[in-house]
Order: C-alpha cells, then sequence, then structure tokens
C-alpha cells in the first residue's frame, strides 16, 4: 500500500498544483509495478458481449498474477471491483464458470488453482485460517462493487468495467 510506484501513479489524477509534488511515500519499498490491463471495447456490442470481454480479462489478469507470484495463496487478497449491482449479477456467473474452466479444467492436476467468489461483506467477517467456500483447496476472490468495498484493501485489486460513466444522483 502507498508504495513509491502508486504514489507516483496517484500524482496524476491529484488535484492542487505545486502541492501535489509533496505528496510522498511514508516508506522505502518501491512494490511490485502496477501492471496495466487497457484494451478497447467494441461500442457497438451487446450487454452479454461486453460481459464476455470483461469476464475474459479478468481471468487474463488472474493468469498473470498467478505466473508473476506462483507460490502466492490468493485467499481473500484478491479485490475485483465492478460499478454497480447490474454489473456484479452479470459478471459473477460468468466469472464463476470461466475460473472452473481455465484454472481448473485446462490445468493439470498439480498446477489447479480452484477460486470461489465472495462478496466483500463476507470477505470482511474470514479470519486467518479460514476454509475457502469451496473447501479446503479453494481460494476465495473477493468480487463485488465499488460503493461496498468502500475502505477495504487487498493486496492485489482488479477494477473492472470502470470505463463508463458513473450514474450522477444514483
Amino acid at each position: 500500500r502507498c508504495s513509491k510506484r502508486i504514489v507516483q501513479a496517484a500524482t496524476t489524477f491529484q488535484l492542487g498544483g505545486a502541492k501535489k509534488l509533496n505528496t510522498q511515500c511514508h516508506h522505502e519499498s518501491t512494490g511490485p509495478p502496477l501492471k496495466t490491463f487497457l484494451f478497447d471495447m467494441d461500442a457497438s456490442a451487446d450487454e452479454e458481449a461486453r460481459l464476455q470481454e470483461y469476464c475474459s480479462r479478468v481471468v487474463r489478469a488472474l493468469q498473470q498474477i498467478t505466473t508473476d507470484f506462483p507460490g502466492l495463496k490468493l485467499q481473500n487478497r484478491v479485490a475485483i471491483l465492478v460499478p454497480d449491482r447490474g454489473f456484479l449479477d452479470g459478471l459473477r456467473s460468468l466469472l464463476a464458470a470461466a475460473l472452473r474452466e481455465h484454472f481448473v479444467e485446462r490445468q493439470e492436476a498439480r498446477k489447479q488453482r480452484r477460486f470461489s467468489l465472495i462478496d466483500a461483506s463476507e470477505a470482511a467477517k474470514v479470519l486467518l485460517g479460514h476454509v475457502g467456500a469451496e473447501g479446503a483447496d479453494s481460494e476465495d476472490l473477493v468480487l463485488d462493487t465499488l460503493d461496498n468495498f468502500d475502505g477495504l484493501e487487498r493486496l492485489i485489486v482488479i477494477p473492472v468495467g470502470l470505463d463508463a460513466p458513473l450514474n450522477e444522483g444514483a
């Protein structure tokens, strides 16, 4: 949290002119490099196609994480954040199926990773040593809306679908 890279990246979005140059990291850790997975979305795509594309991109991001950090258990360390409840409801079942397909069905037994999706409320209740929602070999990933996740932190955050304007007054 607040590594030098994150502080530097955040200055782009800060207000305050020269004052923002005073923002600094509270420790000397550079932290891991921030990875972005930007892509163009077909403006004419229907909602189902858009959700499928987002789902595919989340799976790619998780594949990158498991490749970069092969020994790291992701149990309650990953947050996948979406803009609203409708998006969440549409993405949840697609993502659960895609995670099974890519991390269980396509892998050799020794490389399999089982992930389950829990919401922020459930994640906040989790204690160390907690068994994942789908059993001892399952790792919980937090999937919820920005509003429900406010103030909570995870080691890895994957924002999804935040490229569209937010509803004003919603």
